[in-house]
């Protein structure tokens, strides 16, 4: 069973964003699906948080979300090894993401750059 990326069929920049992953997922370890169908199917996630955040199950029914939701898909998928230098560093203490900034932002930017997807304009 594949792990699920739940993306919004909605809004163009997710719809790139699920396109860009099917194409760098040479193995087939992803199942992208839009948030949509999965809240009709599984409600267990409110279809709010669903909008708000990336939201990754695992094969073994782990959810993982927003930040944590992109390091999981970054890790698995090699040809996207440079760019997850950009969320997780290492450092003396430990693991710190460094990029978790930037996703956030592009998260919001989401909202401001798609005037035209009624869920991106928050």
């Amino acid at each position: 069973m594949p792990v699920k990326i739940l993306y919004d069929a909605e809004c163009p920049l997710c719809v790139k964003f699920a396109s860009a992953i099917r194409r760098l997922d040479h193995t087939g370890q992803f199942e992208l699906l839009s948030l949509q169908v999965h809240f009709s199917i599984d409600s267990s996630i409110p279809l709010e948080e669903l909008e708000k955040n990336l939201h990754v199950i695992d094969v073994n029914g782990a959810v993982f979300v927003g930040e944590d939701a992109f390091d999981f898909i970054l890790q698995r998928i090699p040809a996207a090894k440079p760019l997850r230098s950009l969320v997780v560093k290492t450092s003396s203490s430990g693991l710190f993401y460094s990029g978790i900034s930037r996703i956030k932002r592009w998260t919001k930017s989401r909202y401001s750059l798609n005037k035209s997807c009624k869920h991106c304009r928050r």
